[in-house]
């Protein structure tokens, strides 16, 4: 992809990421990773998908950071729907 350094550079620029060389240019290569994998969705798709300020993060990173929330997520919600009230104990009260 020719546009590649411009278009890091914009996204870098858009979300305020400040790198040292190495890591912009680690970082750099994550973003291409992941415009490749947006461009075969879009091409896929009829509802187009863009880089938000996660598109040059690492495989590791990803699944550090988002699979854990996820796995959070799921965790959480399981725990609330354990201890949500069922719908007749909110009634009971006002039926005796």
């Amino acid at each position: 992809m020719r546009d590649g350094p411009r278009l890091y550079a914009d996204y870098v620029k858009k979300y305020m990421k400040k790198y040292d060389d190495e890591e912009y240019y680690t970082r750099y290569h994550n973003f291409m990773k992941t415009l490749r994998k947006i461009n075969q969705i879009n091409s896929r798709s009829s509802e187009k998908v863009q880089p938000n300020k996660y598109a040059d993060w690492s495989e590791k990173e990803w699944q550090e950071n988002v699979e854990q929330t996820t796995k959070i997520d799921f965790d959480l919600k399981i725990q609330v729907k354990e201890f949500q009230p069922k719908v007749e104990s909110l009634f009971k009260d006002l039926v005796d």
